[in-house]
């Protein structure tokens, strides 16, 4: 945790958002040489935890992957039940304004608009399914006329049911409301292209629930991709956790990315494991 905590400090920071309780930083990852006439991919993240607890340097290693492959990668806050006494709708009202923020000022970032790829784990994956899917949940200064919808998404071990049968219902104001908006409610046609990576031996979220997210996806005619990693837990994925694990999912995403041309090909990426055997 200490290392990934150092390599914050590689970033440049930017406040995004300011609400009556909070200030939210964009913690900014620029590759060497980038400046604003460049026309990058912009890969964000949003941290785990179930809208709370939340670890922002936790996908710090993967900002500074991207970074080395040429895209511009950003880290956003976001506000947290615990810390700032909101529900899970305030949080998503930030994640919309991140990537409405990020769209609007890809001129001075140097990025692309049609290039903006949202990933996250958990609660924070659930945010950037809810960039894309939900209509309305914005704040009421922000122009609705720039689209807050990413370009494709990577989920980690993603919260998509906030139904009864599903994550957190009891952090809603309602269940009428998880209900409206659990992204297991607002599958249709035309969403980004994403790819999931889950563990099927996950506590927090049901992996028969991801798999059977990915088949409606399917089903509504969107590029959607699943990954599963057999006996795996919640956090499988991480730098911290398993070298190995994070190491393929990285470059799954990677390759992901290069499929849809927002990254070149990756020329030392040959299949092997290379970070730990």
């Amino acid at each position: 945790m200490d290392r990934t905590n150092a390599l914050m400090e590689e970033a440049s920071s930017l406040i995004y958002k300011e609400t009556s309780n909070a200030q939210l930083r964009a913690f900014i990852f620029y590759p060497e040489g980038h400046s604003e006439t460049d026309q990058r991919t912009a890969i964000s993240f949003f941290s785990a935890g179930v809208w709370d607890n939340c670890m922002l340097s936790q996908f710090a290693p993967h900002c500074l992957h991207f970074r080395n492959r040429g895209a511009v990668a950003v880290i956003f806050e976001y506000r947290e039940i615990s810390k700032h006494h909101i529900t899970p709708l305030e949080a998503v009202s930030d994640a919309r304004s991140a990537m409405r923020w990020l769209r609007m000022n890809h001129d001075a970032l140097g990025v692309h608009p049609d290039r903006l790829v949202a990933c996250g784990a958990s609660g924070g994956a659930h945010l950037c399914l809810s960039t894309a899917m939900l209509n309305g949940y914005d704040e009421p200064s922000e122009p609705l006329e720039v689209s807050c919808s990413p370009n494709a998404l990577g989920l980690f071990s993603p919260i998509v049911d906030t139904t009864k049968k599903g994550v957190g219902i009891e952090l809603f104001r309602d269940p009428k409301e998880a209900k409206q908006t659990s992204p297991t409610q607002n599958i249709r046609k035309g969403l980004p292209p994403s790819v999931l990576f889950q563990g099927t031996h996950d506590r927090v979220v049901d992996a028969g629930a991801v798999a059977k997210f990915q088949r409606v996806m399917k089903r509504k005619k969107n590029a959607c991709d699943l990954q599963t990693y057999n006996r795996e837990g919640h956090s499988f994925f991480n730098f911290n956790f398993n070298m190995q694990h994070f190491e393929s999912t990285l470059n799954t995403l990677d390759r992901f990315l290069v499929d849809l041309d927002f990254l070149p090909v990756n020329d030392e990426d040959d299949g092997s494991n290379r970070l730990a055997s």
